[in-house]
């Protein structure tokens, strides 16, 4: 066992594990393959400016008559704060040996605790931010420190009521997004929902002429047909819709992408610990934070029968 160490195996979990992990989880993971990362500026929490109200003093003249008033606008800074993960991975100096002689077996019950770790660790990345997209994404209460009863413009479209999903509930949420006073970007909206929701936008039958998934109303939506074997839901209208896993059950959102941040503060890393006893610890660490830049842009359905 000359020449391994404890650096060596370090490296090993660095170099071979947590991108093994990437590959077959990270990225496959719906919301870091969804939102690449992003770096965000330094500091401990993510700032954007917000404009939260504002006059519009355009106006005809005629020659002669004097400026216009200027413009009165408020900007506030909206901001979230980084959010680090840890998990601990604990192995044997004895598992360890075993291991390493055995050249890296990936199937090697002891490198599960090591890999295990790292599932958990990405796992709960995900679940949290999702939270706080949904969190933010919401008609009221407080989100990046701008109370949305104080500022009504920085507050979501949202249907709240609670009772099963209806063809008229995303309907009138799309129109309200067309509106003058959210005018979302067409070109950037997604429609997000957990694939029970898949299911029950895909059941809901309205005649033979109005399906929420065939804009050729070529093909009927209820014929089990309303995702691919890869897992790809049919467009709304032109909208993408995606089902997405860990996304509270009776919530569905539409949002613009491009005003979706992933921030990615430190990546996915091990980092030998010492202890007293016959073992070597990991403790693998990361930190991200995900950011909505203006809810008014945005609409949620909550409440919405599992």
């Amino acid at each position: 066992m000359s020449g391994d160490t404890t650096t060596t195996l370090t490296n090993i979990i660095n170099e071979v594990l947590i991108p093994q992990s990437v590959s077959t989880i990270f990225y496959n993971d719906w919301l870091f393959r969804h939102v690449p990362p992003e770096k965000p500026r330094g500091g401990s929490k993510v700032n954007w400016p917000v404009e939260v109200t504002g006059t519009n003093n355009a106006e005809t003249y005629a020659e002669g008559d004097p400026m216009a008033s200027p413009n009165a606008n408020s900007i506030l800074a909206a901001a979230v704060s980084k959010q680090p993960f840890q998990v601990t991975a604990k192995i044997s100096n004895i598992a360890i040996d075993y291991l390493l002689e055995n050249k890296l077996n990936l199937n090697a019950p002891e490198l599960y605790t090591v890999n295990k770790a790292i599932q958990d660790l990405k796992d709960l990345v995900v679940t949290t931010n999702l939270a706080l997209i949904e969190a933010g994404i919401d008609s009221a209460g407080t989100y990046a420190g701008i109370n949305k009863s104080t500022y009504t413009g920085f507050a979501s479209y949202e249907q709240a009521t609670t009772t099963a999903l209806t063809l008229a509930h995303v309907e009138d949420m799309i129109e309200a997004l067309r509106d003058n006073d959210r005018a979302c970007d067409f070109t950037q909206l997604e429609i997000w929902m957990p694939w029970n929701q898949v299911t029950n936008f895909a059941r809901l039958r309205f005649g033979t002429t109005n399906h929420p998934w065939n804009t050729d109303r070529s093909n009927n939506f209820d014929a089990g047909k309303f995702y691919d074997a890869n897992g790809n839901v049919p467009p709304y209208n032109g909208i993408p819709v995606f089902g997405v896993p860990d996304m509270t059950d009776t919530v569905i959102l539409a949002l613009q992408r491009n005003l979706l941040h992933f921030w990615e503060t430190r990546p996915v890393r091990a980092e030998f610990k010492s202890v007293l006893e016959d073992a070597q610890v990991w403790e693998i660490t990361c930190n991200y934070v995900a950011t909505y830049d203006n809810p008014q842009k945005a609409g949620k359905l909550s409440g919405k029968t599992a």
